[in-house]
């Protein structure tokens, strides 16, 4: 599992980021909820330059072993998904084989959001909120 205790995630403006993908996890959020998490670093020239952000998906199940890499499977309607066919404008015939290599290579654009409300929708103040990406909006013509 995704080791949270020693990473702070980042608090930074809303707005879309140049990202690079970093790798990804799968495993249980609270205990429970099964998760896909996509790390990425802000390569946009400013001053969030190298700054890790993660995207955080529902997953139907994590196959086999959560962790570094691990496999899962999502719905045809999941944001992933739609996400991944629209990025890549490819249509998966299996949803439990993303090759995930496609980010590996790509630069993407991601809008970010600010977490401002805990998993029980209590509201968090403003010094424990945090920035997440929301959004994967296209890949960066080169």
């Amino acid at each position: 599992m995704k080791e949270f205790d020693d990473w702070i995630p980042p608090l930074i403006p809303e707005d879309e980021y140049e990202l690079k993908f970093e790798g990804y996890t799968t495993g249980f959020l609270f205990g429970r909820t099964p998760k896909l998490i996509l790390d990425f670093k802000i390569i946009s020239s400013n001053e969030h330059f190298g700054t890790k952000i993660t995207s955080y998906y529902n997953v139907q199940r994590i196959i086999g072993k959560p962790g570094k890499n691990g496999n899962f499977k999502v719905g045809w309607s999941s944001r992933f998904a739609r996400e991944f066919m629209s990025l890549f404008n490819t249509r998966v015939t299996r949803l439990d084989r993303f090759p995930m290599s496609r980010f590996e290579r790509s630069i993407l654009i991601g809008k970010t959001k600010t977490v401002k409300k805990s998993a029980n929708q209590k509201n968090l103040p403003s010094v424990a909120q945090y920035s997440v990406v929301n959004e994967l909006v296209k890949l960066k013509e080169i």
